[in-house]
């Protein structure tokens, strides 16, 4: 399972913290190469959007785009992207978000981030339960008018 994580540092200099599969690394042709990685992301599909937090998905990949709760030395919320395979439950990529952020001594709203991830599980599943009842409803009218057809 590859993970990603991208961070901008405290200084807000312009250079990013980068690790991956747990390990910070300082490779520049590292951080180039996953940079351009991060930029395909635009065109994922947006499972969701808001202010605090933003989730992609490409295939079996997940993009969660938010900020963490520590600020940079100007005062400003430091940004994070988080790339991960969705092969995994939810309750495992955030414990796994937070075991690579502690590398950068960083922690986010954990709570507030599962909050929003259940919710998008349970609307993704009331969606699932609306279009199960629309074929069968549009599957019972056709049986009632091909009878009446009789």
């Amino acid at each position: 399972m590859k993970r990603v994580l991208v961070s901008q540092n405290e200084q807000n200099n312009g250079t990013d913290y980068l690790i991956v599969d747990g390990k910070l690394l300082n490779d520049e042709d590292k951080i180039v190469y996953y940079g351009r990685e991060f930029s395909k992301t635009d065109d994922w599909k947006e499972i969701h959007k808001e202010d605090f937090l933003e989730i992609r998905k490409n295939k079996n990949q997940l993009l969660i785009k938010s900020f963490y709760n520590e600020k940079d030395s100007i005062g400003s919320v430091i940004y994070y992207m988080y790339l991960i395979d969705e092969t995994v439950n939810i309750q495992t990529i955030i414990d796994y978000l937070e075991k690579d952020s502690q590398l950068i001594k960083r922690t986010f709203d954990k709570r507030r981030t599962q909050e929003i991830i259940s919710e998008i599980k349970k609307n993704k599943e009331i969606k699932k339960q609306i279009e199960k009842y629309g074929l069968i409803t549009v599957g019972i009218l056709a049986l009632i008018y091909l009878i009446t057809r009789i």
